[in-house]
């Protein structure tokens, strides 16, 4: 049985979502296979090349760029909050020889850019290897898995 993407408590075959903070996270009636399906979906286009164009140049990360990239995964997952499911972000980074990769965190708030062999955060560090691989976009890290996504768009679930 796949580990749980997230911390549940089971009724009735379904799952209830809850958080420390319920302020913060809302909660749903969905089957663990319902929210695994929803989040192997195809990313679109419009997010690949919001995330891509991060390192575009030597420009500055702008607000607007970030809040866009919030406003399509929000659009691509109305029924799941990614709050507490979503660790953080990894890419190649482009900034220069020096850079190896770059991270948004999990509130998708603050890009690091990171040195080669420069320590990234304990729960980001797994996604080094994958985020170097050209073959991926991106890669997203859930608190049970990573989902490396190709440049189509198509998703690959690697469980922790």
């Amino acid at each position: 049985m796949p580990r749980p993407i997230i911390n549940f408590e089971r009724e009735n075959n379904n799952l209830n979502i809850s958080s420390k903070n319920q302020s913060n996270f809302a909660s749903f009636n969905l089957s663990d296979t319902r929210i695994e399906k929803i989040l192997r979906k195809k990313r679109p286009r419009a997010l690949l090349d919001a995330i891509v164009s991060l390192d575009a140049g030597n420009q500055k990360i702008t607000q607007n760029q970030i809040d866009k990239i919030k406003e399509i995964f929000k659009a691509e997952f109305p029924e799941v909050d990614l709050t507490g499911i979503l660790l953080g972000i990894a890419g190649k980074c482009y900034l220069g020889e020096e850079y190896e990769v770059h991270t948004l965190t999990d509130n998708l708030q603050i890009i690091n850019h990171y040195k080669t062999g420069e320590k990234m955060t304990p729960e980001m560090e797994v996604s080094r290897s994958l985020a170097n691989n050209q073959h991926y976009a991106y890669i997203e890290v859930y608190t049970n898995c990573m989902r490396a996504v190709d440049k189509n768009g198509n998703v690959a679930v690697i469980k922790l």
